[in-house]
């Protein structure tokens, strides 16, 4: 399917179906303590309950670090990034919570940037939240990445289509979160005149 640069890849809303898989290796063990991740989603539809947009996972009970829409009757109403050490549910799972603007059949940019002490999420380039975060809670897990439904979850994938999913070792500023989404959306102005 046509995406924001070039083509994209659909997954369809259902547990662990169509999910794309990055096979675990030293790469992604080294992506913490401290990393980023961004993409572009289009969902096809607001899906009641949470979602996995994307994460990692651990061979036991719990996520290691990820990202988790949640509808309500037919919008969005929570996004969720979580780490790990806590239990899969409602009240343990999110570093925090914020009202999104994910909307069906439009594309959207996100950008999670974790240190060792903070969680912050964008959306269109522009801060929309920021909590703290005990130190070490990014942990890696010993399992896949994935795009979609997470490996080994009980819960289903969010159901739409993915382009210019990005994993970068280290914290990005603001600044680059913003232009990064200038540049992908086209709307970046450089004047090299005088």
């Amino acid at each position: 399917t046509d995406g924001v640069l070039g083509g994209a890849r659909g997954i369809p809303l259902g547990q662990d179906y169509g999910a794309v898989t990055v096979p675990k290796s030293a790469a992604l063990d080294g992506l913490v303590p401290e990393f980023t991740v961004s993409g572009w989603v289009r969902p096809y539809t607001i899906a009641q309950n949470w979602h996995f947009l994307l994460g990692r996972k651990s061979s036991g009970p719990y996520k290691s670090w990820g990202l988790q829409p949640r509808g309500s009757s037919g919008s969005l109403d929570k996004i969720g990034v979580y780490t790990d050490g806590t239990a899969d549910n409602d009240n343990n799972r999110a570093v925090f919570t914020t009202t999104g603007k994910f909307t069906a059949n439009e594309w959207t940019k996100y950008a999670v940037v974790y240190t060792e002490t903070a969680a912050a999420l964008y959306l269109d380039g522009i801060p929309v939240a920021t909590n703290a975060v005990k130190p070490g809670a990014a942990v890696n897990g010993d399992l896949d990445f994935t795009i979609g439904g997470l490996t080994k979850s009980s819960d289903a994938s969010m159901g739409a289509d993915h382009d210019e999913v990005r994993l970068r070792k280290g914290s990005v500023s603001a600044d680059w979160v913003a232009n990064e989404y200038a540049i992908e959306k086209g709307t970046l102005v450089i004047d090299y005149g005088p």
